[in-house]
This record gives C-alpha cells, sequence and structure tokens, in this order.
C-alpha cells in the first residue's frame, strides 16, 4: 500500500486517525444553521421527466413558507432541489423548534442536539417525505407525487442511506491536507536470539505511507456558498 486518500465526505476520520490536526470554527447561531439532505432514487418515468430544479428562500416566497409550515410541520429557511439522473436532492434549514415538535428530536435538553442517537430516523423520513410532497412550484407536481406516479405502489426509496441532518453552525477543516506515516518499528527478536533485531534494509523515509484528504473531508462544506469539493483539491 502507497497511499491512502480520504475522500468520503464531511465527518471523515481519516485525517484525524492519521494525525492530521483538525480545527473547528463557529460561522453561525446553532438555532439557525440546522440542515437537512435528503437524495430519492429516481423512478425514470414520464413524471419526473417533467420536473425542473428550484431553489426558494423563505425571505422571497414568505406566503409560500407559511403555508409549507402549515402544510408539512416544517418551518423553513430556504430549499433546494436539484433534479440529477439518478437521484432528485433535496437541501433544506429547518427551524429547531419544528424538529423538535415534529418528534424528530428526541431529547431537546440534549447535547449536541442532533446526536446520532438523538434523531428519531422514522419521524425524520416523514417529514422529509411530507416537505418533497409539497407543490412548491405552481402548475408542477410535487416532485415525490411525481416519483411516486411512476414508480406505481411501490414507494420511492432514497438513492443513498436516507435523510441525514446535520449542524453548520461549527464548520471543520483539517489544518493540513497531507501527512507521511512512518512504518512501525520491527518486532524484537526472541531473547534466545543472538544479534538483536535485522538490520533495515533501507531509507525509512521510502517506506512512509501518503495519507491524504480531499474535498469535504478536507474543508467541510458550507452549503450556502457551494464551499467544500471547491477548495478540496
Amino acid at each position: 500500500l502507497a497511499a491512502v486518500f480520504g475522500a468520503n465526505g464531511f465527518g471523515s476520520q481519516v485525517g484525524e486517525e492519521s494525525g492530521i490536526r483538525v480545527e473547528e470554527t463557529t460561522s453561525l447561531r446553532p438555532e439557525s444553521a440546522v440542515g437537512v439532505i435528503c437524495n430519492f432514487a429516481r423512478m425514470n418515468g414520464a413524471a419526473e421527466r417533467r420536473l425542473r430544479s428550484f431553489s426558494m428562500a423563505k425571505q422571497f416566497y414568505l406566503p409560500l413558507f407559511k403555508k409549507v409550515a402549515a402544510t408539512t410541520g416544517a418551518d423553513l429557511e430556504n430549499i433546494v432541489y436539484t433534479k440529477s439522473h439518478l437521484s432528485h436532492y433535496f437541501v433544506m434549514t429547518p427551524s429547531h423548534r419544528s424538529l423538535i415538535e415534529a418528534g424528530v428530536v428526541i431529547d431537546r435538553g440534549r447535547r449536541p442536539l442532533l446526536a446520532r442517537d438523538n434523531v428519531d430516523l422514522d419521524r425524520l423520513d416523514a417529514l422529509v417525505r411530507r416537505i418533497a410532497s409539497f407543490p412548491f412550484k405552481a402548475g408542477e407536481q410535487p416532485v415525490l407525487l411525481a416519483s411516486q406516479a411512476d414508480a406505481g405502489e411501490e414507494k420511492v426509496p432514497y438513492a443513498d442511506s436516507g435523510p441525514r441532518l446535520f449542524d453548520f453552525s461549527r464548520m471543520r477543516r483539517q489544518a493540513e491536507m497531507l501527512t507521511f506515516l512512518r512504518p512501525p518499528p520491527p518486532p524484537l527478536p526472541p531473547p534466545s536470539v543472538a544479534g538483536g533485531p535485522p538490520a533495515s534494509g533501507g531509507d525509512e523515509d521510502e517506506d512512509c505511507l501518503l495519507v491524504a484528504v480531499v474535498g469535504d473531508a478536507l474543508l467541510e462544506p458550507f452549503w450556502p456558498e457551494g464551499l467544500g469539493i471547491v477548495r478540496g483539491f
């Protein structure tokens, strides 16, 4: 093995476990910095083909977002929908309060609030399905209903492991992009063996393992600005 590259997204432990220092910065107030990501699988039917991507913010569509909250229980600040060849990608920012009232957050007093074992995944699944079933664009079928029309009786699955909550009030980044790990020392010989350990076969530096982190694993993305992969290479 000559090199290891950590390209497994934000929250990656590859760099940290290899000795690269992690820096953390505070960017926004925690109560206004919660995001939800979800990817519904494409059914590749006629109804889906008519869908168009959109991006909306509460400050520009206040009446619509009030209706979203009343209908779905999600008090959103903004929502982005992108249709790709493989999935229907959503990223949105619900308030802490609406997540608690929807039962997504199990214990409101827990810190960190969005700890994995403090999130009810079934409630989160139900919430994002309600949001994806809401008609954000006039004259266009809601995304999940269009997918369901193409899926028939089958429930529209996710294109990945399911919806994910993240807190972007604190941003993590690796202090360095790469490091070199020296190989472990050779084992000591048994006491009965004379002459000590065998001599090294060459320059130790040549045997070092290159460990590098790239993309979102290097710089956690602040998604409203599209950072992460942009600066990670």
